[in-house]
């Protein structure tokens, strides 16, 4: 599981809100630090395709906080750092089966880094931490570090319109 201090916390936070550079500050928040939440309610749980739940209250909170530590028009156009959580809550039969130990079913921890790249193309490496804290009851997990690259090609479909 991971666990940041909040020495470290601060730390990176005080890293983030610095000046970005190659820009001058012009105001107090200039969009380098993001934070964004969210709470699902679905009616089936599927993991990688592979049915999990579809009974009861599903419930999924999330949060995520960015930092926006590096842009430039050189090489690496920008460098983003990213820190997250994702939840589901179950109160079906998978939270009350004999070896379940609540409706926590699910609790992912993650943490990566995107490089904004010439042309269009992003980099993305993410550490991803998969808590299964409701299985057997014991609290199973996996790992899984993520790399990806990806296109932007949004601009090619006039914003997503067409005219008929």
């Amino acid at each position: 599981m991971i666990r940041f201090t909040s020495t470290a916390t601060v730390a990176l936070a005080l890293i983030a809100t610095g000046p970005v550079l190659g820009q001058e500050e012009d105001g107090p928040n200039l969009g380098r630090v993001s934070f964004s939440a969210g709470f699902d309610a679905t009616t089936q749980y599927l993991f990688r395709g592979i049915f999990q739940e579809d009974q009861g209250m599903i419930l999924q909170p999330w949060a995520e906080l960015g930092f926006s530590v590096f842009e430039s028009e050189g090489a690496i156009k920008s460098v983003d750092i990213i820190f997250g959580t994702w939840n589901s809550i179950h109160d079906g039969p998978t939270s009350d089966g004999p070896f379940a130990t609540g409706g926590w079913y699910e609790a992912d921890w993650y943490g990566g880094v995107s490089l904004g790249l010439p042309a269009n193309f992003s980099f993305d490496a993410t550490y991803v931490n998969l808590l299964a804290p409701d299985v057997a009851g014991t609290s199973f997990f996996a790992e899984e570090f993520d790399l990806t690259l990806s296109y932007d090609d949004s601009g090619l479909w006039n914003n997503g319109y067409r005219r008929l």
